[in-house]
């Protein structure tokens, strides 16, 4: 790797960190820095994962006395968030970076559509399904992230 590429590997890094600890989506800049520079798909989406990490972590930290979550829901989307978490980097370490490279955009279009509708898909609702959501909706939710986790391997296999 040459001077050029990790000054804009560097300068990826920042903006994307940047972007993670303020509105999120500094994917969005570092992914595809990383891939511009010759890095493989996969270790590209590895290496973005773990960089933008720690940002994600340390802005969590410093707005969790606005987190107003119960327990009872925070519980089980933290272990279904790892749970997935675990299985997803299992299967992206499973995944052939052809299939992988014919997801992807795939992928990348559907988070940017969330990223870019999201306010409008939430409408004028607050975030409040900490306060309204039963029990068995947040059963429901939880068990349907592992499904999806589950059986990616049969899609996988379908591509």
């Amino acid at each position: 790797m040459g001077f050029e590429h990790a000054i804009f590997l560097f300068i990826a890094g920042v903006l994307g960190g940047a972007l993670n600890a303020v509105a999120g989506g500094g994917s969005f800049i570092a992914f595809p820095a990383l891939l511009f520079t010759g890095v493989p798909a996969i270790p590209a989406n590895a290496t973005n994962t773990v960089a933008l990490w720690t940002g994600v972590t340390a802005s969590g930290g410093a707005f969790r006395d606005r987190l107003d979550v119960p327990r009872r829901v925070m519980v089980p989307l933290l272990v279904a968030s790892f749970i997935g978490g675990l299985a997803g980097a299992f299967l992206l370490l499973k995944t052939p970076a052809h299939t992988f490279m014919k997801v992807l955009p795939w992928l990348m279009l559907g988070a940017t559509l969330l990223f870019i509708f999201g306010k409008r898909l939430a409408g004028n609702r607050s975030s409040s399904v900490a306060h309204d959501a039963s029990t068995a909706a947040i059963t429901g939710a939880t068990l349907f992230e592992l499904l999806v986790a589950r059986t990616w391997p049969c899609w996988r296999r379908s591509a």
